[in-house]
Parts: structure tokens; C-alpha cells; sequence
């Protein structure tokens, strides 16, 4: 490709072989039909390549192509059939809601389940061990004096 456009411009005298972006601009609406197949550039120079979508089938060790995007054409075209193990497009979110409490998984209307009780209640506890730990560090004495007035020192551990 390259040698086609460098010999067009040793022809054409309007452009200078050394002028880089003049070169990139003989790109520019083009098609080259080489050995390895067809290369073609749009109208500002990105080349328009075909695209493929594979996807793994029942365990196999090498993808099967499912769609084909012809850079000529931008169209894809359907190869082979996918076979999804769900009902497609999968779901995006969880059967049960992100929380964990939708109504389809809850027995009762009032009823939350188990995991969820089981997270509320370890976050009780945290925050009255929390709470015990404040106190035993500053301890009952040092809070009397703070509430008792200014002219008490309070020192803390």
C-alpha cells in the first residue's frame, strides 16, 4: 500500500514525497485489493476492517464465530446460532433484588430472610460493644466531671 501511494506521489509532482500528512491524505478514499484480501480507508483515513463476535459452545476449547461486521458494509451477518443455558438477554440483576429482600423471595409480606436478620443483628451488637468500649475508656468519672462544670479538671487516659 504504502509503495502504491509513494510511487502516485513520485508521479504526481503537486505532492512532496517527504510531506508526511500529504502521504496520509493519498489514503484517504481508498481501496487497495492486496494478496491477503481487501484494505479499505474511509474518508478521514481509519480503516474500515472486518470485525468478528466468537463465543465458547458447550466447553469447547476454541471459540465458534457467531457474527460477522464486513468493514465495506457495516452490517453484521449472522453466522451461527448462539445456544444461551438461560433465558436471553440474561437477567441484570439477581433473582432475589441486590438486597436480597424482593417480595418473590420472601415468605411472608413482613418476613426478611435469614441472611439479612443475620446482618442487622451482628451490626447491633458491633455497635453496642462499640459503645461499651467508649465507655470503659473514658470512664464514668471523667464524664462526671465534664458535666459537672469548668472548674473540675477531667484527664483523660
Amino acid at each position: 500500500m504504502l509503495g502504491n501511494v509513494i510511487g502516485e506521489s513520485l508521479n504526481n509532482s503537486s505532492v512532496d514525497p517527504n510531506d508526511g500528512s500529504a502521504l496520509g491524505r493519498l489514503f484517504w478514499n481508498r481501496t487497495f485489493n492486496l494478496d491477503t484480501g481487501v484494505v479499505q480507508f474511509d474518508e478521514v483515513g481509519e480503516r474500515k476492517q472486518d470485525m468478528i463476535v466468537q463465543h465458547f459452545q458447550k466447553g469447547d476449547v476454541w471459540p465458534t464465530i457467531v457474527l460477522k461486521l464486513p468493514g465495506s458494509t457495516n452490517v453484521f451477518e449472522s453466522v451461527t446460532t448462539i445456544e444461551w443455558p438461560v433465558p436471553f438477554p440474561p437477567p441484570s440483576e439477581p433473582f432475589c433484588g441486590y438486597t436480597g429482600i424482593k417480595p418473590v423471595c420472601l415468605s411472608r409480606e413482613d418476613d426478611y430472610p435469614l441472611h439479612v436478620i443475620v446482618r442487622f443483628g451482628s451490626n447491633r451488637i458491633l455497635l453496642d460493644i462499640d459503645a461499651a468500649m467508649v465507655w470503659s475508656y473514658f470512664g464514668s468519672r471523667e464524664l462526671a466531671n465534664i458535666r459537672d462544670g469548668p472548674d473540675k479538671t477531667a484527664h483523660f487516659r
